[in-house]
């Protein structure tokens, strides 16, 4: 049998084998990813819409990738407080660059929509690394810690990412935008925020004005101490695995959150000529892109510094 078949059958199994309940409340969109790409902002922005219902307590749920041994009534169970809302939904940075979670997301739910804001992607693997230098996670450069963590290409890895999705959904189902042109300017946040909201089948919400004018998850630098900082991940993860995440924001709500754990500081610049190389590297991906979209990107097309 040809792989194209192989994958029309598999795309029919996984529709005959939905678990979605009719009558159940599960997501009708999720965000996938991918990370540093306004995934936060985008969380508090659909907070402030009286029609979105998204999990309380928790931003990123990871069930499709790294819980899904919990399984599906763990999953429904997290949309269980909806009441009438016309969308709901969840938001996981990882799931794009996952085929693993793509294929189960397909299969729970293949009419579900998916909402996707890609960055520049050398832009997206430079804050993801200095994400994972904040975090405790590396201390190398930029340009080791590209060759040693496989997640900084791969969630940048456009082109082969997005020809798995539209492998299992559709392009109607796909809301599809690029960073720099949501922040360009307030008109431009403005008619992202409208485009989405139509796109869920949800009504304008002045409410969101507030949203729109959150900033981006700023990363401060690097850990005060990485022991603390260690500790403080282990207990995260800790209180994730026995489903207490109203923990972590209780404890943000009293001031006790990321911030008293790090320092901010000057990051240190990367070289021009790696970045030179990385976006040579990624050109077919960018390309792939303004052909998803046809059209140019012009943020994309300027030469990256950091």
């Amino acid at each position: 049998m040809s792989l194209q078949g192989e994958k029309i059958l598999k795309t029919q199994f996984s529709s005959e084998r939905s678990s979605v309940d009719p009558g159940a409340k599960v997501p009708n969109f999720v965000g996938v990813g991918p990370p540093k790409c306004a995934t936060t902002w985008l969380d508090a922005m659909l907070r402030q819409h009286p029609q979105v219902f998204l999990p309380k307590h928790q931003k990123e749920v990871f069930y499709f990738d790294r819980y899904h041994d919990r399984g599906d009534d763990w999953y429904k169970a997290l949309f269980k407080a909806a009441r009438d809302q016309t969308a709901i939904g969840e938001i996981s940075t990882s799931y794009l660059a996952s085929s693993d979670a793509l294929d189960r997301l397909h299969a729970f739910n293949p009419d579900v929509k998916i909402v996707i804001i890609l960055r520049h992607p050398v832009a997206r693997m430079v804050s993801h690394f200095r994400m994972l230098r904040e975090n405790g996670r590396t201390k190398e450069n930029f340009e080791a810690s590209v060759g040693h963590y496989s997640v900084l290409r791969n969630a940048s890895s456009y082109a082969a990412n997005l020809a798995h999705l539209f492998s299992l959904f559709p392009r109607e189902q796909v809301h599809l935008a690029i960073y720099e042109e949501i922040f360009a300017d307030p008109d431009a946040t403005s008619g992202y925020l409208t485009s989405l909201q139509n796109f869920l089948g949800v009504l304008p919400h002045d409410g969101q004005a507030a949203a729109g004018k959150t900033k981006v998850r700023e990363t401060m630098g690097a850990p005060r101490s990485d022991w603390l900082i260690k500790r403080a991940k282990k207990t995260r993860r800790r209180l994730r695995q026995y489903d207490l995440e109203w923990v972590v924001s209780a404890a943000a709500r009293i001031g006790i959150d990321r911030r008293l754990f790090l320092k901010k500081g000057a990051t240190d610049p990367i070289p021009a000529p790696v970045l030179s190389r990385l976006c040579g590297e990624m050109a077919g991906d960018m390309a792939y892109v303004e052909t998803l979209l046809g059209r140019d990107i012009p943020a994309w097309q300027e030469a990256y510094t950091n």
